[in-house]
């Protein structure tokens, strides 16, 4: 893993047209942790990830992936957006899905090579998934489909993983399971942000929290966020 901060950013602005949907964004992030991001809908979290991920240009100001510009990324990075678009015409296994994180490998028209394969099964296994392999994923619970997505993640041998709003229509078992994988994630030395609008998912789970409403208005420890009034000012909960 690259020595410098997994993620920095500095005076980050995003506009569209005249709408202001990042104003002056900064702050940085060490590796082995697992931020929240919230904000109310609006705020810029998904702008944010996208601008991470490398989707979406911005007019001012800095942003590096281990010290590299967006572009250099070559798979640090894994973004799950809040909903997948998934072609459910064309059936697809949970494997296939899986194997679609390591595409930037795999040689043109070959089948896949051994090291994918394996890598493919051990994020099955990660996520608790492996015996549902071979079953179709529109025959899979939100929750479980949410896990797929984090293994073809881990399949992509990506330490940063950007998760917005997956825990959205999550029932409770598939949160816990699902929160259970982060922490292991996250102590492996994986570099999580998971954006949500529900204070209580990230008060109890998350290292620290990034507060947005188009701009920084609080980075530290959840708890502290809380204490200080600035989690309640900022969604009013």
């Amino acid at each position: 893993m690259a020595s410098s901060a997994p993620i920095s950013v500095r005076d980050l602005t995003v506009a569209f047209g005249d709408t202001t949907a990042l104003d002056r964004v900064s702050f940085r992030i060490d590796a082995g942790q697992l931020v929240g991001v919230l904000g109310p809908n609006g705020a810029g979290k998904s702008t944010l990830f996208e601008v991470l991920a490398g989707l979406q240009p911005f007019a001012h100001g800095e942003v590096l992936i281990h010290g590299r510009p967006t572009a250099r990324t070559e798979g640090d990075l894994a973004y799950v957006p809040q909903k997948e678009r998934i072609n459910w015409r064309v059936p697809l296994s949970v494997m296939q899905v899986v194997m679609q994180g390591c595409i930037r490998r795999q040689r043109w028209l070959r089948p896949p090579r051994r090291a994918d394969l394996e890598a493919g099964e051990e994020s099955l296994r990660q996520v608790g998934l492996w015996s549902l392999r071979e079953e179709p994923m529109d025959s899979l619970s939100l929750g479980q489909q949410q896990r797929v997505f984090l293994a073809r993640s881990l399949a992509q041998g990506a330490d940063i993983l950007l998760l917005d709003e997956t825990f959205s229509g999550v029932d409770t078992r598939s949160r816990e399971a699902l929160m259970k994988t982060l922490h292991v994630l996250r102590d492996q030395g994986c570099t999580i942000l998971l954006a949500s609008h529900a204070v209580d998912q990230l008060e109890y789970n998350c290292d620290c929290c990034l507060c947005l409403n188009r701009g920084v208005v609080g980075f530290g420890r959840t708890r502290d966020l809380v204490d200080s009034g600035v989690i309640r000012d900022l969604v009013g909960s």
